[in-house]
């Protein structure tokens, strides 16, 4: 009876202990999920989201609203997870673009240093434009919500509200005077003899019309000729109409897209990943087989004791 007690007792513990390990096994995998930071998934399973600890220049200034940035400017971004990862990478890339005060997209360069060469870099990426900038001019850094973690889970929209991050800064020096404006005013007066081209095309055309039924009806020519010129005053009225309708067509209508920049702002939301899923399901497996095989202990202790006050 005593063997069979301890038989049963050193089965109980191996149990415990397994289930023990594959309880406290969960913990880590969601811990490596997350890139090596130490940022595994929350209570309900989703990725801790993606932040910007801080954007600097290379003296170490803070670039958030700066009123002096250099014509040449390398802005170092800081995240809080790893986001050079190389699976993503490729994409993360794409997420910067900069922006002058007309909105017009500047070429810019993106580098990072790859976490398998320097593991202390892997939440750095850099970003400069290619050519000087303008002085004296507003510019907007601006970083797509779409910029992903190494985890697979964690996204800028989250700490974004789906729109983004945007860096503005002004640029050193004063910014050139509107005086180069003054010879595009020249490209319309170009215009205007072009437009005078066809008016002398137009009266030739009823003067040979004119000449044609004078010569065949002189008796007639009188109530002719308020006729022909009626006529002729007619498709010249109707020719400067249809050049005037065809002006209006190319409206600035397309300049409006240029706020289409903002259109991949909107999206948003995401989804855990297959990582993170796992993790959440099976650490909640394992909390409740142990609470099952506490409960079963506790039932069983007692009906013993039940049992031994019987006898």
């Amino acid at each position: 009876m005593a063997n069979r007690y301890s038989n049963d007792r050193g089965y109980r513990r191996f149990f415990a202990v397994i289930l023990l390990i594959m309880l406290l096994s969960a913990w880590p995998a969601a811990v490596y999920a997350a890139g090596g930071d130490g940022t595994g998934p929350l209570v309900n399973g989703v990725f801790k989201p993606l932040g910007l600890t801080s954007a600097t220049l290379e003296d170490g200034t803070n670039a958030m609203d700066h009123q002096n940035v250099p014509l040449k400017p390398k802005f170092t971004l800081h995240f809080d997870k790893n986001v050079v990862y190389l699976i993503y990478w490729s994409r993360n890339k794409e997420c910067f673009h900069l922006y002058d005060d007309e909105e017009k997209e500047v070429p810019i360069s993106v580098t990072k240093i790859d976490d398998t060469v320097d593991f202390s870099k892997r939440q750095y990426i850099w970003v400069e434009p290619v050519e000087p900038l303008k002085p004296g001019t507003n510019y907007r850094l601006y970083v797509a919500p779409d910029l992903i973690a190494k985890n697979g889970g964690s996204l800028l929209a989250s700490t974004t509200d789906g729109k983004g991050l945007t860096i503005r800064f002004k640029t050193a020096g004063e910014k050139a005077a509107a005086g180069p404006v003054t010879p595009v005013q020249t490209e319309p007066e170009q215009v205007n003899p072009v437009q005078t081209a066809p008016e002398q095309a137009t009266p030739t055309m009823p003067e040979s019309v004119v000449t044609e039924p004078a010569a065949t009806e002189p008796g007639a020519t009188e109530p002719e000729s308020p006729v022909t010129e009626s006529a002729s005053a007619d498709p010249d009225t109707v020719k400067p109409a249809a050049a005037e309708s065809e002006q209006p067509a190319p409206a600035p209508e397309t300049v409006q897209k240029s706020g289409d920049a903002h259109e991949p702002v909107q999206e948003s939301g995401y989804t855990p990943s297959p990582q993170a899923i796992f993790a959440k399901y099976f650490a909640w497996v394992c909390l409740a087989i142990i609470g099952a095989w506490i409960i079963y202990e506790i039932l069983r202790r007692r009906k013993n004791r039940d049992n031994r006050g019987a006898e």
